[in-house]
C-alpha cells in the first residue's frame, strides 16, 4: 500500500486507552471547564464551546476516518454544524456584552468569554477524541481536504443569487408549464373542447402511476420487515404495484379513447349526456391535478433519494473518485438555505433589541438579500471547521501534541479555562481548582494511554487505575490547599498591603505542575 493510500484510510491500533481513567479524565474536563464558566457567569459560550468541540470530533471520525460514503456525507453536514456551532460560541461570547444586533460605535469587550468559549471547544474536541480512541491530529487533515467540495454547490448558488445570470427565461417557461398542468382555468364549454386538459390529465396520471410504480418496485419494504411482517409487508407492495399498473391502463385508454373520438366524431352522439357533463369538469378540475403532481415529485424523491443512499453507502468505489458526496451535501444545505431564508430574515428582524439595530438590518438584507446572507453563513460555518481541522494538522506536522493528543488537548480547555476565570476576577480557590483539575485530567489522560499501550485492548487494569486516579486527586486538593494557604498566610502579615493573588496563583500552578512531575 502506498503512502497516500495508508493516509487516507483509517488505521486500527491494537491497543486503547485504558477506559476508567480516560472516562474519568473527560468527565473531570467537561465538569471543570463548565463549572469555571459558571463561577463568573459566561455559562453560555463556554457550553456552545463544549457542543461545538464535540461535534467537530464527531466529524473527524466520520469524515477523516470513515471508509463509507455514507458516514463522510453525514459527517459533512456535521462539519457545517459544527463550524456554525464554533460561530454560535463566539457570537455568545460577543452578545452577552453587546445588544442585538451590534450597531456602531462598539465599545471593547471582555476577553474573558472569548477565552471560555476556546476553552470549551477545546475540552469538548479533546474529550470526544479521547474517548473515541481517535487520533485527530493526523486525521483532521483528511477531514479539510474532503469537507474543501462541500461548499462548491452554496458558493455556486451565492453567485448565482449576486451576478444575476440569465435564468428568468427558464424560470418563466417552468411558471408557464406549471400553470398550464396545475391551474387550467374554468371548464370548457363542450366535450370536444374538454379533449386537449382530458389529454393532460390522462398524460399526468401515466406519468404519476409509472413514477410510483418504480418507487414501490425499489423500496426495499419487504427485506426492511420482520421475518414475521415480510408476508404482509410484501402483500402491501404487490397491492400498490398493481394500482400503479390500474392507473397505468386508466390513463393509456383515456388517451385511446380521446384518439377515437377525435377519429370517429360521429361516436360522440353516443356517449351518455351523464359523462358529457362530468368529463369537462374533471379534465380541468384542480385537486386531480395536484395530487398527481404530488406523486410525481414524491416518487420522483423516494427514486432519487434511495440511488443516493445506495451510491454512498457501497465500499466498491474509492471515495476520492466520487465527487457526488460532497456535491451532495452542498446541495443539501443549498436547499435548507432556500427552504429557511425569508423565515430567518424574519426572526432577526423581530428581535432587534432597538429601532436603529432594525434598520440597519434591514438596510443589510436589502443590499444583499436573505438568501444570500445566509448561504454566507452557512458557508462561513463550514470554513471555519475546515480551518479549526487545518489548524489542528498543522500542530501534527509541528509534532506540537503527541498522536494521542485527545486529553492533551481536553487539559489544555480546562487550563485556559482557569485562566479565563483568573481574568473575569473569579475567585481565587476556583482558579487554583481549575489549574489542579486541568493537570489531573493531564495526568490521568496520560497515564489511560501509557497503560493501554502496555496491556493491550483485552487488558484489565481497574485496581491500578483507580489507584492512580486517587493518588491524582490527592494531589491536586493538596496544591489547591497549598495555594489557598499561601494567600491566607500572605494576607495576614502586618507588613503588606493587599494580598498579591497573582504571586499566589501562580505558585500554586508551579507547585501544581512540580507535584504531578515528581508523582509520574
Amino acid at each position: 500500500m502506498s503512502d497516500a493510500a495508508s493516509r487516507s484510510e483509517p488505521s486500527v491500533p491494537s491497543w486503547r486507552p485504558a477506559l476508567f481513567s480516560t472516562t474519568t479524565a473527560v468527565v473531570a474536563a467537561g465538569a471543570a471547564t463548565l463549572a469555571l464558566a459558571a463561577s463568573v457567569g459566561t455559562l453560555l459560550p463556554a457550553l456552545l464551546g463544549v457542543v461545538a468541540g464535540a461535534a467537530l470530533g464527531v466529524t473527524v471520525i466520520a469524515v477523516g476516518t470513515a471508509t463509507r460514503r455514507l458516514t463522510v456525507a453525514v459527517g459533512g453536514l456535521l462539519a457545517t454544524g459544527s463550524g456554525l456551532a464554533l460561530l454560535a460560541a463566539v457570537a455568545g461570547a460577543a452578545l452577552t456584552q453587546l445588544p442585538w444586533p451590534p450597531v456602531p460605535p462598539v465599545d471593547v469587550l471582555a476577553v474573558a468569554p472569548f477565552a471560555f468559549a476556546f476553552a470549551g471547544v477545546a475540552t469538548g474536541f479533546g474529550a470526544f477524541a479521547a474517548m473515541r480512541d481517535l487520533s485527530p491530529l493526523s486525521d483532521a487533515g483528511l477531514t479539510a481536504i474532503r469537507l474543501l467540495g462541500i461548499g462548491l454547490v452554496p458558493a455556486g448558488a451565492v453567485a448565482v443569487e449576486q451576478v444575476r445570470l440569465p435564468v428568468p427565461p427558464v424560470v418563466d417557461a417552468v411558471d408557464a408549464l406549471r400553470a398550464r398542468l396545475f391551474v387550467p382555468g374554468r371548464p370548457p364549454p363542450g366535450l370536444e373542447a374538454a379533449f386537449v386538459p382530458f389529454v393532460e390529465l390522462m398524460a399526468l396520471l401515466f406519468v404519476a402511476a409509472s413514477v410510483l410504480a418504480v418507487a414501490v418496485r425499489r423500496v426495499p419494504l419487504v427485506p426492511l420487515a420482520s421475518e414475521s411482517a415480510r408476508p404482509a409487508a410484501r402483500a402491501v407492495q404487490g397491492r400498490l404495484r398493481q394500482l400503479c399498473g390500474a392507473g397505468v391502463a386508466v390513463a393509456v385508454l383515456g388517451g385511446v379513447a380521446v384518439a377515437v373520438a377525435v377519429g370517429f366524431p360521429g361516436l360522440l352522439a353516443r356517449v351518455p349526456p351523464g359523462v358529457r357533463e362530468a368529463v369537462p369538469g374533471v379534465a380541468v378540475a384542480p385537486l386531480p391535478r395536484r395530487a398527481l403532481g404530488v406523486g410525481v415529485a414524491a416518487g420522483t424523491a423516494t427514486i432519487v433519494g434511495l440511488r443516493f443512499v445506495r451510491t454512498v453507502a457501497s465500499t466498491r468505489t474509492r471515495l476520492s473518485s466520487l465527487p457526488v458526496v460532497p456535491l451532495g451535501v452542498g446541495g443539501l444545505l443549498t436547499l435548507a438555505v432556500a427552504g429557511t431564508h425569508e423565515s430567518a430574515a424574519t426572526t432577526a428582524v423581530d428581535r432587534a433589541g432597538s429601532d436603529a439595530g432594525r434598520e440597519l438590518l434591514d438596510q443589510v438584507l436589502g443590499t444583499f438579500g436573505s438568501f444570500t446572507l445566509l448561504a454566507g453563513v452557512v458557508l462561513l460555518g463550514l470554513v471555519t471547521a475546515i480551518a479549526v481541522t487545518l489548524g489542528l494538522s498543522a500542530l501534527h506536522a509541528t509534532r506540537l501534541l503527541g498522536s494521542r493528543s485527545g486529553t492533551q488537548i481536553a487539559g489544555t480547555g480546562v487550563f485556559v479555562a482557569a485562566v479565563a476565570a483568573g481574568i473575569a476576577d473569579g475567585a481565587v480557590v476556583v482558579v487554583l481548582g481549575g489549574v489542579a483539575a486541568s493537570l489531573f485530567v493531564w495526568d490521568l489522560g496520560e497515564f489511560g494511554a501509557t497503560l493501554g499501550r502496555e496491556i493491550g485492548r483485552a487488558g484489565v487494569s481497574r485496581r491500578a487505575e483507580i489507584v492512580h486516579g486517587a493518588g491524582s486527586a490527592v494531589y491536586a486538593a493538596l496544591a489547591v490547599a497549598l495555594g489557598v494557604g499561601t494567600l491566607a498566610v500572605i494576607g495576614r502579615l502586618p507588613s503588606l498591603p493587599a494580598p498579591p493573588t497573582t504571586v499566589a496563583v501562580v505558585a500554586a500552578s508551579v507547585g501544581t505542575v512540580l507535584l504531578f512531575l515528581a508523582s509520574r
